[in-house]
């Protein structure tokens, strides 16, 4: 799939079934940089590859964009990872970090993590 501002396609070495990209076609690196009928054309195609994955695979897809620094292209795209029904961002980090889906934060842990992102 792709319209104007950017193409769909399968990673050529996928970590899962049906493992996607979506990638910017004007080469930048920063979402930032994106034009707003660029933003709306990327997001609209990100939107239809994940309707479309979920319907086809019975899936829920997890869209991710590495921070500039993460990414292997220096070039903005997005990854589409088709995950079992009910899987998500906490199941893989919880996995990754070896902590439990719903930690217990305190107050304070949370004040720290606010302070630390203003």
């Amino acid at each position: 799939m792709e319209n104007d501002y950017a193409v769909a396609m399968i990673i050529r070495e996928p970590q899962i079934d049906c493992h996607s990209i979506i990638i910017v076609k004007r080469h930048v690196e920063l979402l930032k940089e994106l034009t707003p009928k660029e933003s709306k054309g990327v997001f609209e195609l990100i939107e239809n590859v994940v309707d479309h994955i979920d319907k086809t695979l019975n899936k829920q897809t997890l869209t991710m964009l590495n921070s500039p620094s993460g990414r292997s292209q220096k070039h903005i795209h997005f990854q589409l990872f088709p995950l079992e029904k009910g899987m998500g961002n906490r199941d893989l980090v919880s996995t990754q970090y070896k902590i439990p889906v719903y930690p217990e934060t305190t107050k304070e842990q949370l004040i720290k993590m606010a302070n630390t992102l203003k």
